[in-house]
């Protein structure tokens, strides 16, 4: 749950930083060779930086929960097995 609220607000800002450019274009008037060419190049490499580090964040974030999900199943394991031990020492007592 906690995974998908950071993925989701990650996208939000990422959404914003790359349409801040167009949107500075818009209301400022430059030149030609600032909304032709630089303009497209930048949303083109913000576009591809943010989907780079998407697609990182989702790893680790499938990673963490897969390591939590481990450690829990680990703790379980081990209560059960000293539980079982407790059993077994209490009979031969």
């Amino acid at each position: 749950m906690l995974g998908q609220v950071i993925t989701i607000f990650y996208r939000i800002i990422a959404t914003i930083i790359i349409l801040t450019p167009m949107t500075f274009n818009v209301f400022h008037k430059g030149e030609i060779i600032n909304s032709l060419l630089y303009l497209p190049l930048l949303t083109l490499f913000l576009t591809i930086l943010f989907i780079i580090v998407d697609n990182l964040l989702i790893q680790i974030l499938a990673w963490l929960s897969t390591h939590k999900g481990h450690k829990a199943s680990n703790k379980r394991q081990k209560k059960q097995i000293s539980s079982k031990a407790f059993i077994k020492h209490t009979r031969a007592s």
